[in-house]
């Protein structure tokens, strides 16, 4: 390791996105590509014989899912962030304790926002589920218990907290627009309508109201 630097390991079996996401590392003078795997299998032998600080994980990869190699990162101390074409595996992802969940194709704001949560809850050793503390509730474990928010509205919620804009938020979970709509009214009225300390101010549109709402509950969460 390059003193200074976070090692990361890439795992993505797809060309194209191999070439954007290890671009992006190594324009960060703060990350170190210590190894690029393709396959499950081979990502999994080397976390757990080099421990790197970061992992960047594909879910649809070959032989064995992004999600068991999450498992065994975790485990082995490793951060992680999700880099998939998948929206479904959302929720899964943050109770596994994924630092951030980015859906392709990623950009370098989504991307650099994303390393710099991974880096803070590595360097505070702070990576537990849904970006809590060990001890804590996870943001997730708080919208099923305090709000009530079901699965499909969990994965919703996971996607705009990962940037997903309104506008692609059809796109990103393979849902219709009623049923997106649906499920944004009903987050709001479970979170924004029936939380006391919901303060949004300047904000005039509901969805607008929802972010703020969701972003301030994830840093509550965080620095509790």
């Amino acid at each position: 390791m390059i003193q200074g630097r976070h090692t990361v390991l890439v795992l993505e079996d797809e060309p194209f996105n191999q070439a954007t996401i290890t671009r992006l590392v190594k324009e960060r003078s703060d990350l170190e590509l210590v190894h690029l795997s393709s396959d499950g299998y081979d990502a999994i032998n080397f976390i757990r014989s080099a421990l790197p600080d970061i992992a960047l994980i594909d879910i649809d990869v070959p032989r064995i899912s992004g999600l068991r190699v999450a498992e065994t990162a975790v485990k082995s101390g490793c951060t992680i962030v999700f880099t998939t074409g998948l929206s479904s595996h959302a929720l899964r992802a943050y109770q596994l304790g994924a630092a951030d969940y980015l859906v392709k194709p990623i950009d370098k704001v989504h991307f650099d926002k994303a390393v710099d949560r991974a880096i803070a809850l590595h360097s505070s050793d702070a990576a537990g589920a849904g970006f809590a503390r060990p001890g804590q509730d996870s943001i997730n474990d708080i919208l099923i218990k305090n709000y009530a928010l079901t699965p499909a509205e969990l994965e919703i919620t996971c996607l705009i907290l990962s940037g997903c804009p309104k506008e692609l938020l059809e796109e990103r979970s393979g849902k219709t627009p009623r049923t997106i709509k649906s499920h944004l009214q009903a987050i709001y009225r479970k979170t924004v309508n029936e939380d006391p300390r919901s303060t949004n101010e300047g904000r005039s549109d509901k969805f607008g109201r929802l972010v703020y709402f969701l972003f301030a509950l994830k840093e509550r969460t965080s620095t509790t």
